[in-house]
């Protein structure tokens, strides 16, 4: 079987060497294809990266700054739409903001991934990057992405106004807005600065920053958007501040408008309040023993339709005027009894404020009871004083709401060299928000 296919391959050769003398063609040197392949690696450009900072309209980390430890390489070809093996996630280095790596020529989309302790921070893609022979210029902005849940550094470089060398009356104020929305924002302590620059810790998260410089009631003042913190970074910040200094700080002045021909004669209270903010009153004063309640915080003595809104914003000086509703007191009939073992004096008015009473009947005790026409009453407050100095402590009295027993502490007094002889009582009843009152004296005759 062997000698036969021998014989076939012989004499196939026989006839192609015959035709080709027959037809006066040079025989093929085939001599050079033994262990030959065709070339099918592909042609190779230069890629050259540029790193812009991060893409945000807040205050956020930028790319240049340097702190992410290492970058990744992403090639994907944009008609297949599949990466390129060989450039998934490939370690690259960049010189300042600018890489290079060779690749094969084509249309791509490049995405670099930069890391900070192995997790991704921030990504940025350029699409339709074209490479050739001749190389190519991928130009990437990269995002933070995440925050982690460490501290990061928010640092600050204020320019100042022309003529102002120092802040020396300027604050830093962080809002911690536990998220992105800006309402109800929590204040940490201001921080007094008195450097134009300085960086400052702050736990991952979203702040609001507010820096003012002021003198007196005028400040120039930068509020920030939102400034972001994150893990291991720094988010720069460099405000300018205006000159000259508006106004910024309003006062709130109340007046008690009691005087209806002069109602600013008496002024209550007065407060500053920034621009912008929002006003807390006050605790207005009680005139219910006059005959009179309070009825609200008003930008009209008289108007009762322009009572101040407790949502409106104050952007200047204000005035506010209490005003006041006049009520018909109930009339409280006051009796005061005075007793002593024996002898009991009733009817003791406020308008009759005078008693006598001799030493010898102080030894058989002292007692002043109160009674009204009513059933009861809220409180009473019992007082007792001598030679117009502070009231006496009733600590160690016997008394309660409807009763003082003074024999004890007029004894005592009457021991004292000179000997006190005239103490003032003093009663004050409160019943539903009135107040009743008044003062009478008791001589004591030897």
């Amino acid at each position: 079987m062997k000698k036969r296919n021998c014989v076939a391959l012989a004499a196939i050769a026989i006839l192609l060497m015959a035709a080709l003398l027959f037809t006066g063609c040079d025989p093929m040197d085939i001599s050079g294809l033994a262990g030959k392949t065709p070339d099918n690696a592909p042609n190779m450009g230069t890629l050259r990266l540029n790193i812009g900072g991060s893409n945000a309209r807040t205050i956020m980390p930028n790319a240049l700054d340097n702190e992410f430890d290492s970058y990744k390489f992403t090639l994907k070809d944009n008609t297949t739409k599949e990466n390129i093996p060989g450039y998934i996630g490939l370690p690259i280095t960049f010189d300042g903001s600018i890489g290079e790596i060779e690749v094969p020529e084509g249309t791509y989309t490049v995405q670099i991934d930069a890391q900070i302790d192995d997790v991704i921070a921030a990504t940025g893609t350029a699409d339709d990057v074209t490479i050739t022979d001749q190389g190519g210029t991928a130009n990437i902005t990269l995002n933070v992405i995440r925050s982690g849940s460490g501290t990061g550094t928010f640092s600050w470089e204020i320019n100042l106004p022309a003529g102002i060398n120092a802040l020396e009356t300027a604050k830093l104020e962080i809002y911690n807005l536990a998220g992105t929305a800006l309402h109800d924002p929590q204040p940490s302590q201001p921080d007094l600065i008195t450097a134009n620059e300085g960086t400052m810790a702050l736990p991952t998260g979203y702040y609001r920053v507010v820096i003012t410089m002021g003198k007196e009631k005028h400040q120039s003042r930068v509020i920030t958007e939102i400034l972001h913190i994150y893990q291991g970074m720094t988010s720069s910040y460099t405000p300018a501040l205006t000159t000259p200094l508006v106004r910024n700080i309003f006062d709130v002045i109340y007046f008690l408008n009691e005087d209806d021909q002069n109602p600013e004669e008496e002024e209550h209270e007065t407060i500053q309040v920034n621009w912008n903010a929002m006003i807390t009153h006050p605790t207005p004063p009680s005139r219910i023993s006059e005959g009179f309640a309070f009825l609200g915080w008003f930008t009209s003595p008289t108007d009762d339709t322009t009572e101040w809104n407790i949502t409106t914003r104050v952007y200047n000086d204000i005035k506010l005027y209490a005003q006041w509703d006049e009520v018909v007191l109930p009339e409280l009939e006051v009796n005061i009894t005075f007793a002593i073992p024996g002898d009991i004096f009733d009817g003791l008015a406020f308008d009759q404020p005078n008693y006598s009473i001799s030493l010898s009947d102080i030894g058989n005790g002292l007692t002043i009871n109160i009674t009204t026409n009513e059933d009861d009453w809220d409180s009473t407050t019992w007082e007792l004083s001598y030679g117009g100095i502070d009231p006496v402590d009733l600590t160690s009295v016997t008394h309660t709401k409807t009763t003082l027993e003074l024999d004890a502490i007029l004894t005592a007094g009457i021991s004292e060299d000179p000997p006190i002889l005239e103490y003032t009582v003093t009663v004050i009843i409160l019943k539903d928000g009135y107040t009743y009152g008044g003062s009478f004296i008791v001589t004591i005759t030897q």
